[in-house]
């Protein structure tokens, strides 16, 4: 059969909650776009907030008549946090620990490589380390061929992935503090360090922010 090869793009837990938590605050995916068009269902598309706050967490605020961006909104930072933090860990976060287990198994662990997001926002050695290792991961060097002439081509500028396009969010540094701090006090209170054991699994991954730490 064919071999086949599963990169995982990895992102600092905190700087994912924090940037989705943003980003689903100001409305994203739950409305319009300026021109009057519907947005394109990313993440919240495939998966059911209202059967989850009704199902799973009753003991939060109800949902009422409310989509995820507005409860978001509506709710405190500590309550929509909880919220989203559970949310995302029990929906979005459980194919990236099941590939993960995955890797565990001796058979298997050639055909999964994890490269961290903030390595790739950074042009130089984290960039070449990342060029490096899928060298070694792809055979016969096929798809890192694909990978150089389409990424690595571009200016360093844009190949940095300075992004503020639709998934932006903030680079005001107090408000990103605020909420990692939130979030380690949620994860220790609420979650049984759910989120410090998770991204203890990706270390490399983890407290070295990507610039800005602008996108979702």
């Amino acid at each position: 059969g064919k071999d086949y090869r599963d990169v995982v793009l990895v992102r600092d837990f905190y700087d994912s909650l924090t940037s989705g938590y943003l980003y689903h605050k100001a409305g994203h995916e739950c409305w319009l776009t300026p021109d009057g068009k519907k947005e394109k269902e990313g993440f919240n598309g495939y998966h059911n907030f209202d059967e989850y706050i009704l199902h799973f967490l009753p003991h939060e605020p109800p949902k009422k008549d409310r989509n995820m961006c507005r409860y978001m909104a509506d709710e405190e930072e500590a309550v929509g946090m909880r919220v989203y933090m559970d949310f995302i860990f029990h929906n979005g976060y459980q194919d990236l620990l099941r590939m993960w287990r995955y890797q565990q198994i001796p058979s298997q662990r050639h055909k999964i490589i994890f490269v961290c997001y903030s390595d790739l926002t950074r042009p130089g050695k984290d960039l070449e380390l990342v060029e490096k290792s899928l060298d070694h991961f792809y055979p016969n060097k096929t798809a890192p061929e694909v990978y150089k002439k389409k990424v690595l081509a571009r200016p360093p500028s844009k190949r940095a992935m300075n992004y503020s396009g639709g998934h932006a969010t903030t680079k005001d540094t107090a408000v990103r503090d605020r909420l990692h701090a939130l979030i380690h006090q949620l994860d220790k209170e609420h979650f049984n360090g759910m989120v410090e054991w998770a991204a203890s699994l990706f270390p490399s991954c983890h407290g070295k922010s990507s610039p800005g730490s602008s996108t979702a």
